[in-house]
């Protein structure tokens, strides 16, 4: 599973825990998004859209009329992609064929919130280093957040059976608040990851931050999958909403994907995970 830790943002609390303001309610999109397809012919328009290598674009028109992965979406050559991050929000991944991912967050059509639920601008600037989970000043964050609302772990004692505890994700530098006050929400992040020509996902969500006090998100929404075949949703939402002092929380989308008439159903997920502060992207790849 591939993690990528990013910038802090959001966070809302009363004095006896974290509540959302009523702009940041947890919701769940039940709308099932529109089964989007494309044919071979707009399969190899994509690559030529995309792809400005002549050889590269050759090699992969040939794979797809041929029904072949290209290897971008061949599980069998994860491994052998070489990541290049683009900016502090973006990472694209090329593979032995010259097939490329796509893959981060977007804050272009985000809003940003105080406190008192007033809008102010993005904060975020390079440069922000997370903290550890096993350093003193985190541990000592950990045990205010337990000590201010431990009724969240019980609300989330089901789900903390069934998930790998927190642990440090591989890091994405990013930005911080230049604030001060603990409380930072960011409405309408985009989560998304594209492999040119084959399928892309992506997703909006709500969340907050809240020093002292446990992390939330919020509402998972705007769920959008395109691919070169066929593809189905098997989990979409918020699967966690508040942060517990273990288990981050997290939401996002699961889903199946058939990237080509040939190929085989892949299962694949994106989803955004929030604690300690800050937030990362998780991706099957």
């Amino acid at each position: 599973m591939k993690k990528k830790i990013i910038p802090v943002l959001a966070g809302l609390s009363l004095s006896f825990g974290i509540f959302a303001s009523p702009s940041l309610a947890s919701e769940v999109d039940t709308v099932k998004p529109e089964v989007k397809t494309l044919d071979e012919k707009q399969v190899i328009q994509e690559i030529k859209k995309h792809y400005k290598d002549l050889d590269v674009q050759k090699k992969l028109i040939e794979k797809t009329k041929k029904g072949e992965l290209h290897d971008s979406v061949n599980p069998k050559k994860r491994s052998l992609g070489v990541e290049k991050k683009l900016d502090e929000n973006t990472i694209q991944t090329t593979y032995p064929d010259g097939s490329q991912t796509l893959e981060g967050v977007d804050f272009s059509e985000a809003v940003f919130y105080d406190e008192t639920g007033n809008e102010i601008s993005n904060p975020y600037q390079p440069g922000y280093q997370p903290i550890s989970p096993e350093s003193e000043d985190n541990k000592e964050n950990k045990e205010k957040k337990q000590k201010k609302i431990s009724f969240t772990n019980v609300f989330n004692s089901f789900a903390s059976f069934v998930e790998t505890p927190k642990a440090q994700a591989a890091v994405l530098s990013g930005g911080t608040w230049t604030s001060g006050s603990g409380y930072r929400c960011v409405k309408g992040i985009k989560v998304y990851r594209t492999a040119y020509a084959r399928w892309e996902a992506s997703f909006n969500a709500d969340f907050c931050n809240h020093t002292g006090a446990y992390d939330k998100l919020s509402r998972v929404y705007n769920v959008d999958i395109e691919a070169g075949d066929s593809w189905s949703i098997l989990s979409q939402g918020v699967f966690r909403t508040y942060e517990t002092y273990s288990y981050n929380a997290y939401g996002g989308v699961k889903f199946q994907v058939k990237s080509s008439p040939d190929s085989s159903m892949t299962t694949e997920n994106l989803y955004l995970r929030v604690g300690n502060d800050t937030y990362w992207y998780q991706s099957s790849y």
